[in-house]
């Protein structure tokens, strides 16, 4: 049970950092085409 807990807590941090990625990924996607316009 602990390590299924462990491993819980490494897949919620990781869908964490993969949520700040996406959006800095958008983010400069977006910074992009505003500099394009």
């Amino acid at each position: 049970m602990k390590d299924k807990k462990a491993l819980l807590g490494n897949w919620q941090g990781f869908l964490l950092f993969f949520d700040t990625v996406l959006a800095n990924c958008l983010l400069s996607f977006t910074e992009i085409d505003y500099l394009k316009k």
